[in-house]
């Protein structure tokens, strides 16, 4: 019994991982994107001095995807550092054989009220996900096109080995963004009934020590 529940719990916490990684990846590209458009027109800007709109817009674009990619990408480790805290936990009782009912009580507590705590940022983590799965999906659409103009004209197959293999990981990238939320999207529903219960229970305690006094 307890080497299930513990399994499970592992699962879990799996899939916090999956979905946190995946999110540092999409803050990472969104990074990259948003220092593309401000570096070089900053850059051009202070050695030109002169100001254009379609610049200032590009600037403001980027800034924005910066800033925004920085602020996602810690939330995305904070998550990952929650995710460390607990597997550490449930590791430590696995190696000194510890995992007991009393223990695994404690580690779904702490598992419960890390999801109380971040619920708002990983339901905007799992968005942003399967947005990002779209987008990968359609770059690897663009990709495959690129395969496909390149067989229409002939051209050697060595000549189109980036393409396929952009297609490749614009696929597999596409299938983890939408397969680890859906995943996490079970295990949250566990976790969102484990919240129910706890607020009916403190709602009983309550009423328990009303009538008390």
């Amino acid at each position: 019994m307890a080497t299930t529940t513990a399994q499970k719990l592992q699962h879990e916490l799996n899939s916090l991982l999956g979905l946190s990684i995946i999110n540092i990846v999409c803050s990472a590209l969104a990074l990259a994107f948003g220092a593309y458009f401000l570096m070089p027109n900053l850059i051009s800007l202070a050695t030109t001095l002169t100001i254009e709109l379609n610049q200032i817009g590009l600037i403001i674009l980027g800034g924005l995807a910066f800033a925004i990619a920085i602020r996602w990408l810690i939330s995305s480790a904070e998550m990952i550092e929650v995710n460390s805290t607990l597997t550490s936990s449930l590791s430590e009782h696995k190696k000194n054989n510890t995992l007991n009912d009393e223990a695994l009580t404690g580690l779904i507590v702490d598992m419960t009220a890390a999801y109380r705590e971040n619920k708002p940022t990983l339901k905007l983590m799992v968005t942003i996900s399967r947005i990002a799965g779209v987008c990968f999906g359609i770059a690897a659409v663009l990709a495959l096109g690129g395969v496909i103009a390149g067989a229409l004209t002939n051209a050697p197959l060595w000549a189109n080995a980036a393409q396929i293999s952009n297609v490749a990981i614009n696929l597999a990238m596409a299938a983890a963004c939408f397969i680890i939320p859906h995943f996490f999207g079970k295990y949250s529903t566990v976790w969102d009934q484990r919240l129910a219960q706890t607020a009916k229970a403190e709602v009983e305690l309550q009423k328990a020590l009303g009538e008390a006094q």
